[in-house]
């Protein structure tokens, strides 16, 4: 908190010395406390539970709102927010990027990684509402050669991780470089998306970065059927399966396996479907509701 208003000083100066002609933020603090009379542009990613006079004023005050998923658009106009205002901008993904030129094999050797097994891969952060720690419970519901990274986390995450969940086909390998990334995602059999459906943000406002990530490498994908997953994927694209349930994480896994063509099938549809789901594509958007708004 201290650094934000450190920062929303110093910006203030800046507002008051320099000519800007417009203001964008993800920062609650400089949203709801920059005096300055040029349009500002506030991005959201999750809500309070309970609306407050700072998020409040951030809304009122700012020419145009940015949110990464339908159930924040939503629920931005039931707190009072017009629909004009509100812009839905769904998180995005460098495709180049995870277009990688290598076989599946190939990558699994300059990972280090088994030739000869299944390999399930989740990659991002280990916190609750990520479901990671069900997709950990759903290694013991697979059979034993079929091998289970987690990739992400942060050294005290990893260490809990690695005290909690034991099974002898679970690898929690911790943060690797983001170069490494798009290899993992091509070397794994299939990628697993657990987002929980326990709190809020997950159920309903998120928009992971992780998943348009998956969605671009090719690679079936399992993913908790919630509406913030559903905006993106559906059964055309994914297996979907309950949220929270280690047991259903693991069938959806099977199926993978049982019937490879559908998955097959079900990846391709998803590669071709992100297609559209660029940052450039995304920043045109952007772009385009703010010269309309301050028109």
């Amino acid at each position: 908190m201290l650094e934000s208003m450190c920062f929303l000083g110093a910006l203030q100066l800046y507002a008051l010395f320099r000519k800007t002609d417009v203001y964008y933020t993800r920062d609650l603090s400089i949203a709801a406390g920059l005096l300055t009379r040029r349009p500002l542009f506030y991005e959201i990613h999750s809500l309070p539970e309970r609306d407050t006079w700072l998020h409040r004023r951030a809304c009122w005050r700012a020419s145009g709102i940015i949110v990464i998923s339908e159930g924040l658009r939503k629920e931005l106009i039931v707190r009072g927010a017009t629909a004009q205002k509100v812009l839905l901008a769904r998180d995005a993904v460098d495709i180049a990027r995870f277009d990688v030129t290598l076989d599946r094999f190939q990558c699994r050797k300059k990972l280090g990684l088994p030739l000869d097994r299944k390999i399930i891969v989740y990659t991002g952060h280990l916190y609750g509402w990520k479901g990671a720690d069900v997709f950990a419970r759903a290694a013991a519901e697979l059979p034993p050669d079929t091998l289970v990274y987690i990739v992400g986390g942060t050294d005290d995450d990893v260490r809990l991780f690695k005290q909690q969940f034991a099974s002898a086909n679970l690898h929690i390998v911790g943060w690797k470089n983001s170069r490494e990334i798009p290899l993992w995602l091509k070397a794994a059999d299939v990628l697993v998306l657990p987002t929980s459906g326990k709190e809020t943000i997950g159920a309903r406002y998120t928009s992971p970065m992780k998943l348009f990530e998956y969605m671009a490498s090719g690679t079936p994908i399992v993913a908790s059927n919630l509406p913030s997953i559903r905006e993106v994927l559906d059964e055309s694209r994914a297996i979907l399966v309950a949220p929270d349930e280690p047991r259903a994480l693991a069938e959806g896994i099977r199926r993978v396996s049982r019937d490879a063509d559908m998955a097959t099938v079900r990846a391709s549809a998803a590669r071709q479907y992100v297609s559209e789901y660029t940052w450039e594509n995304r920043a045109r958007q952007i772009t385009d509701f703010i010269n309309a708004a301050i028109k």
